[in-house]
């Protein structure tokens, strides 16, 4: 199994990494993103939609594991009217406690597109790239249609397009 990607940027992302949404989703993860850490993942997925960057915040801090050595993880999925990305970012960040994500995106295209904002969207993810506030930029759950958007109106291309894959299998 493939252990790393790289990405566009050149960074490498761990293949495997720990998800603070779905079980976690609104609750304490510090507990859980420290024996994860403590086990050997250094791939920490999380997003503000999960209502929990505090708790990830607090259980990379618990592990004392360097920052060098881990990729940091999270999404916007909406802004609040006037809100920037960039000040979504920054939010993100202070909940996390850390100075840089190693990769930010887009939860979801919807709440931009409906709003026929995605290119606005896609601009200010250019900027925190830029500015050194997260490492690289991508998205996630965009279909083809999203993702002409940004490339069309966007210099950068996203690094990733994350997606949810689940195991729809009942045994019968």
């Amino acid at each position: 199994m493939v252990k790393e990607f790289q990405l566009n940027t050149g960074a490498s992302i761990p293949s495997v990494g720990f998800g603070t949404g779905t079980a976690l989703h609104n609750q304490d993860a510090t507990a859980f993103v420290k024996l994860a850490i403590d086990t050997g993942v250094t791939h920490l997925d999380g997003a503000q939609m999960y209502s929990n960057e505090d708790s990830l915040g607090k259980g990379i801090k618990l592990s004392q594991k360097p920052r060098s050595e881990l990729f940091v993880t999270t999404k916007v999925l909406n802004l609040a009217p006037g809100e920037t990305i960039k000040q979504s970012l920054q939010a993100s960040l202070t909940k996390l406690g850390l100075d840089y994500v190693d990769l930010f995106l887009i939860h979801d295209p919807t709440p931009a597109s409906s709003a026929g904002k995605l290119a606005e969207w896609w601009a200010g993810m250019e900027e925190v790239y830029r500015d050194g506030l997260a490492k690289a930029i991508g998205v996630s759950n965009f279909r083809v249609e999203d993702l002409q958007v940004v490339l069309e109106s966007g210099s950068i291309v996203p690094a990733v397009n994350q997606v949810c894959c689940m195991n729809t299998y009942k045994k019968q």
